[in-house]
């Protein structure tokens, strides 16, 4: 005979009060699992990492810190005028993302760049430039010499 149906709700240090009450909800929901185990993060269960085939190193809440006032930008990157500019987009969603252009998205700790499939060559080109100008550029309080970039 099967083993009960377990599940787990892990609270990272990192997570909000609004991820966390997510999570209880989902949990409650979860009609078909007969045994449920909640936890902060630091608090896990040997059968917790078990079930996740071992414990093993794991980005932790210090890596993806989140900083206080700082909201995730996202800038189109375009050589329509003739010159290569970054031009930010005010409330953005992800379906302000044209394939023909290329863009930022900030999000403090890394900078990723979006490419669309039709982005022109000058651009594509540019893209990783315009980004690490970008990042020399910031004025907050971030160590530039940590900021990643990643090509999406």
């Amino acid at each position: 005979m099967p083993g009960k149906a377990m599940a787990y709700l892990w609270k990272g240090a990192g997570s909000n009060a609004q991820e966390q009450a997510c999570g209880e909800k989902l949990m409650e929901n979860l009609s078909m699992c007969e045994e449920r185990q909640v936890f902060a993060e630091g608090e896990e269960s040997e059968e917790f990492w078990t079930a996740l085939g071992g414990k093993q190193d794991y980005h932790s809440s210090s890596e993806l810190r989140v900083i206080p006032g700082f909201e995730p930008r996202m800038l189109s990157v375009s050589n329509t005028t003739g010159y290569m500019w970054t031009k930010e987009v005010p409330n953005y969603t992800q379906e302000d993302l044209v394939n023909s252009d290329v863009y930022l998205l900030d999000c403090y700790s890394t900078v990723y760049v979006w490419i669309g499939r039709m982005a022109e060559k000058v651009e594509v080109r540019g893209a990783h430039k315009s980004a690490t100008m970008y990042i020399a550029a910031v004025k907050d309080s971030r160590d530039k010499d940590d900021v990643q970039v990643v090509e999406v």
